[in-house]
């Protein structure tokens, strides 16, 4: 019996215990006295004795998860993994249990953690997604790219549904300038492609990102610009037409110089628009949030991962001014937050989960937000009233 391991060993026979070692005893608080004789699923909660017995039935070798029961009463997630072996004659079942409760605290951070992205990716007017660079398979993609597509194309392979007439992974995939000859993630990469499958132009910004496991993943930022794209095709027109008419007119170079002048401003007024509403939606929605999640995880490499995220997606987005005409930009970055899971149809019980304040908290933030909206004592909807504001 190994006292070495970190790992409760115990070995019994037909269902009862004969050994354990010492971390065992740590484990679960009973002496080799008291557990010899001791039937082995008395160390698991009732609810899932049933399961360990079928599996010890069975001779499972492969490892599964249950609740374990100490002496005092207190439980706790492990994982069990048991072994049947022969010894003079006699059928022994070596069984390994293994304490994961840091394990399960960490799928819990970052379970929430994917669950407070996907709420700000779904309130933003880009179509976002999140592929892995050597499967293709796209991890995440959000509210306003599925409804752009139609559906949800989680788990699906990105060349095979984003484009058409595709074999293989795009020709024109940028996966190979996100990284340099050393594998490190750089800047983003900006271009623009026009997509045949949904007929529009887009500007794109592409980076690999850690993701949650540590691995690098492709984040893409899709911005809609087929206005202005069709702005500048007008202009090229406008242009050569004005070329021909100063040959022939030099007379009306005048007028034509006016309407291209007033074209170049409506260009670069959409192209304003456009990053100011990207630099609004970082202040107001992924900073407050990005700085909650940091503070409420407790490992240094979750911390390492968020702190790049936030580094990539503010060096995406601070070319921009903040947009000061939003309808809502008179709440506070709380209320914002509250306003956008309330317009994603979040309950006030999975906005406390999610924002971990209390539902008094939230009830009061939500009569904040209809009070500086002007729907007090009105009987509208806060979250149509959100809907609306599109």
């Amino acid at each position: 019996m190994s006292e070495a391991s970190f790992e409760a060993i115990f070995i019994s026979e037909k269902g009862v215990c004969l050994e354990q070692n010492l971390a065992a005893e740590k484990m679960f608080g009973y002496t080799h006295a008291e557990i010899v004789g001791k039937p082995g699923t008395e160390l698991i909660v009732p609810e899932n004795r049933e399961q360990v017995m079928n599996n010890m039935l069975s001779g499972n070798e492969k490892p599964y998860e249950v609740t374990a029961l100490r002496k005092d009463g207190t439980i706790f997630p492990c994982e069990i993994h048991g072994k049947m072996t022969e010894y003079q004659g006699r059928s022994f079942r070596v069984t390994a249990l293994r304490d994961i409760t840091e394990r399960k605290q960490a799928e819990d951070t970052i379970k929430y953690g994917k669950l407070q992205l996907e709420s700000i990716f779904n309130n933003l007017d880009s179509s976002i997604y999140i592929a892995d660079m050597k499967s293709y398979e796209i991890l995440l993609m959000n509210q306003h790219m599925k409804n752009e597509f139609g559906k949800d194309l989680t788990g699906k392979i990105c060349w095979q549904v984003l484009h058409n007439n595709q074999d293989g992974p795009c020709d024109f995939c940028t996966n190979d300038k996100l990284t340099d000859a050393d594998g490190i993630s750089g800047k983003p990469y900006i271009w623009e492609f026009y997509n045949q499958k949904l007929q529009q132009w887009y500007e794109l910004r592409d980076q690999a990102i850690p993701w949650l496991n540590g691995r690098l993943v492709r984040m893409e930022i899709a911005t809609d610009i087929t206005e202005r794209k069709m702005i500048d095709r007008k202009l090229k027109e406008l242009n050569e037409e004005l070329e021909q008419r100063v040959k022939e007119r030099t007379s009306s170079l005048e007028d034509l110089n006016t309407a291209l002048r007033v074209l170049l401003k409506k260009r670069e007024e959409d192209e304003n628009r456009i990053g100011e509403n990207i630099y609004a939606n970082f202040k107001s929605l992924i900073q407050p949030l990005l700085n909650q999640l940091k503070n409420s995880l407790t490992k240094n490499t979750q911390e390492d991962i968020l702190d790049i995220l936030e580094s990539s997606i503010r060096e995406m987005v601070t070319p921009f001014s903040k947009k000061m005409a939003d309808p809502i930009v008179g709440l506070t970055p709380t209320e914002i937050q509250i306003a956008a899971l309330v317009k994603d149809g979040k309950t006030n019980k999975e906005i406390t989960q999610i924002l971990n304040k209390s539902i008094r908290a939230v009830t009061s933030h939500r009569n904040n937000i209809r009070q500086k909206l002007g729907l007090k004592n009105k009987k509208i909807n806060l979250r149509t009233y959100l809907l609306s504001l599109n």
